[in-house]
């Protein structure tokens, strides 16, 4: 998703660190993979969450204004081991889509 700054992503990782109650220095973002660092750090907050069988997961995703079925649809297509990484590929890009909206609406874009 080249349309997205890496300020985009800092202000996604502040959001879900606030939302997920994570420590902040747990996001580290480095300027050239700030994403793919992202995506990793949340793959392993939701293996720990799905290994728990945490009953947070589902309403951490009402949270975040991502869909019950896009969630189901991915646990139920996936193998075991994929589905930590495409949930947080899902994350990712609903809150960068969040925060695309919301920069374009400040600048009267939208």
């Amino acid at each position: 998703m080249n349309e997205y700054s890496h300020d985009d992503l800092a202000d996604v990782a502040v959001t879900l660190g606030e939302r997920l109650k994570l420590q902040p220095a747990a996001l580290p973002l480095d300027v050239f993979d700030a994403r793919q660092q992202l995506q990793d750090y949340l793959t392993g907050v939701l293996t720990e969450m799905l290994d728990k069988g945490s009953s947070r997961l589902m309403p951490m995703f009402y949270r975040l204004d991502i869909a019950e079925a896009k969630v189901e649809e991915i646990i139920r297509a996936l193998p075991p081991p994929a589905v930590p990484a495409a949930l947080a590929d899902l994350i990712i890009d609903r809150q960068l889509a969040k925060a695309r909206t919301q920069r374009l609406y400040r600048e009267g874009r939208l």
